[in-house]
């Protein structure tokens, strides 16, 4: 099968590089080893008032926000030395949960157009010459190969 764009890894940044890719007209496979959506407790996401105006753009700034207490105040300790920085009236960091956060970025995904297959593990790149072309991925026992004019990797 054939695309404009295959991302592999439909995270934070693969599903909101595939929304905002097939919101523009791309016709884009997300691909992820995991079912989805699903807790990733290796990391957690701190998003920033820049990041938070992202989110809005793809149209899940609300939700995160709904689930999410703001944080008005970021405290850093340096070695000892701390700093309290006060954000701007009506700007907030917030930090959802990672299930609640994937989630929504793979259904803004989805609604923009992108085909999301979870359980599906890439097993090869495909490539001609230098450049990867596509990828051969895996799943229950079947295998696809999908290529495109561009193959990312967004799987951490």
């Amino acid at each position: 099968m054939t695309y404009d764009v295959v991302i592999v890894g439909a995270r934070c940044a693969g599903a909101t590089l595939a929304a905002f890719l097939a919101r523009g007209g791309a016709r884009v496979l997300l691909l992820d080893k995991d079912p989805l959506p699903s807790e990733y407790v290796l990391s957690t996401h701190g998003i920033s008032p820049a990041g938070i105006d992202v989110l809005d753009e793809i149209g899940v700034g609300n939700d995160v926000r709904a689930v999410t207490p703001p944080a008005c105040t970021i405290r850093v300790n340096a070695e000892g030395t701390i700093l309290d920085a006060r954000l701007p009236r009506g700007r907030a960091e917030y930090c959802p949960r990672r299930e609640r956060l994937d989630g929504l970025l793979q259904q803004a995904a989805v609604g923009a157009g992108a085909e999301l297959r979870d359980r599906t593990r890439v097993t090869s790149l495909i490539r001609d010459g230098e450049r990867v072309i596509g990828v051969r991925a895996a799943n229950g026992g079947q295998e696809w190969t999908f290529t495109a004019g561009l193959v990312v990797g967004a799987d951490g």
